[in-house]
Order: C-alpha cells, then structure tokens, then sequence
C-alpha cells in the first residue's frame, strides 16, 4: 500500500484492498523464462541462480531487466 497512490485509497475508489505477495523463486524463474522468449538470451544462463539472486523483485522488477 505504501506504493499506491494515497488518492486511490480515499473511500469510494477502491472496493477492497488486496495483497499480492512477491512471487517464489520458482514463480521469477518462469517469469524470466517468459519473458526471455522473445529476447535473445545466451544459451548458458541460469535461471534458477539468477531467480535466487532476485529475490524481492516483483514481476514488473522483473521484467525491466
């Protein structure tokens, strides 16, 4: 909530309030996997170590690399 703007949450915008927590190393792998489909990538890289060096990154984090 910290990152949403304070007008949006003044009654009446929104409904209800939902939390969508940073996804699992599992869950940045495929999304870096996805998101690489159309990106050419080396052959070699990892992404499962580079998933572990993600952490805290949310999928919009994710994909401006």
């Amino acid at each position: 909530p910290d990152a949403i703007d304070r007008a949006l949450l003044r009654p009446g915008r929104l409904g209800k309030l939902m939390f969508v927590p940073l996804p699992s190393s599992d869950e940045r792998t495929s999304i870096m996997k996805t998101l690489s489909r159309k990106r050419p990538i080396s052959p070699d890289v990892n992404f499962d170590e580079l998933s572990e060096q993600s952490e805290n990154f949310s999928g919009a984090d994710l994909a401006k690399w």
